[in-house]
């Protein structure tokens, strides 16, 4: 099956043209504003948000929120609660926009980020033509990181990345890709698609989960998950032996807290001993595929809010 896949290599120069070298400044209480990067003659589209209070004197940590299959940016914008704990943390975020492909008998379209899936002839992901180009995702992440370092007040060296299912997924990818531009990743309801690539530079990784998600439903005899660790690590193991060997960390767990809510697990022991990252784990009580938010009830009616975990793991690097 052939896979065209668009390959963009992005100069900083012509960045510099597209953004003002001025910090943007917030003018009528707008702080939502819109984006677009031409990659490769597709316009790439993203929302950078700011806290209302944005001062050009101060530089921000930003966190990039990626949508999920068949969602789009303002569904993260307005549903995850990233914005709000950008106001209250001083937090730069950031949205962006995948592309729509179409896929199966009835082509359905849906948008869907390159999580390794869609550019991988060996993992074929139902594309249907199955010659329709493939954008260079991760191209498009790089382009726009520096865009908004240049257009923006940020601290260089606190960009973060978290994203939902199909979005978790491409988060991953970022993982092994584009650590050097993300300083921690937050995958929520998305795996490892594909293993064997060696990272950039190895990261923090806090994947989240819930009790009740399709993929355990369905393979746990049609029940959740019991939020102990035995059962999580067994029905995981398969998942965390590519997660773990990517990231190069031994599989020995600690227990951080265990309650009613949720389960916090961490595996810190690197292969390598001059290392300092870690792979983290959350799975949340009768939550399903959703990234749970405080703002949004489906599927988590106990309204845990994932922001706040995350938040807090990026916060302490």
């Amino acid at each position: 099956m052939k896979r065209i896949i668009i390959r963009s290599f992005v100069v900083i120069l012509v960045l510099v043209v597209l953004v003002s070298c001025g910090c943007q400044k917030i003018v009528g209480g707008v702080d939502k504003f819109y984006h677009t990067l031409p990659i490769n003659g597709v316009d790439r589209e993203f929302i950078v948000d700011l806290p209302s209070d944005y001062d050009c004197a101060i530089d921000y940590p930003v966190v990039v929120a990626f949508h999920g299959l068949s969602q789009s940016n303002e569904r993260a914008w307005n549903l995850w609660g990233w914005k709000e704990k950008g106001e209250t943390e001083q937090i730069i975020t950031v949205y962006p926009q995948g592309l729509s492909y179409t896929f199966g008998p009835n082509q359905i379209s849906m948008t869907k980020w390159d999580d390794g899936e869609l550019s991988d002839p060996a993992n074929p992901s139902d594309l249907n033509p199955a010659t329709q180009t493939v954008a260079d995702d991760v191209a498009f992440v790089r382009s726009m990181v520096a865009f908004v370092k240049l257009g923006y007040s940020t601290d260089q060296n606190k960009f973060y990345a978290s994203g939902f299912s199909n979005g978790g997924g491409f988060v991953w990818r970022l993982a092994m890709e584009a650590a050097d531009i993300f300083q921690a990743f937050a995958p929520s309801s998305g795996i490892l698609e594909y293993p064997g690539v060696t990272p950039i530079a190895y990261r923090p990784v806090y994947f989240s989960a819930g009790d009740s998600e399709s993929f355990v439903v369905d393979n746990n005899n049609n029940l959740p998950l019991n939020l102990n660790a035995a059962e999580i690590t067994a029905f995981m193991q398969d998942i965390h032996d590519t997660e773990l060997d990517a990231l190069q960390i031994q599989d020995n767990y600690t227990v951080l807290s265990e309650n009613a809510d949720r389960i916090i697990m961490v595996w810190n022991q690197p292969i390598d001993p001059t290392q300092t990252h870690f792979y983290k784990l959350v799975f949340w009580s009768d939550t399903e595929h959703v990234y749970p938010s405080a703002l949004n009830s489906n599927r988590n009616p106990n309204l845990h809010h994932l922001v706040d975990e995350y938040w807090g793991f990026f916060d302490s690097l």
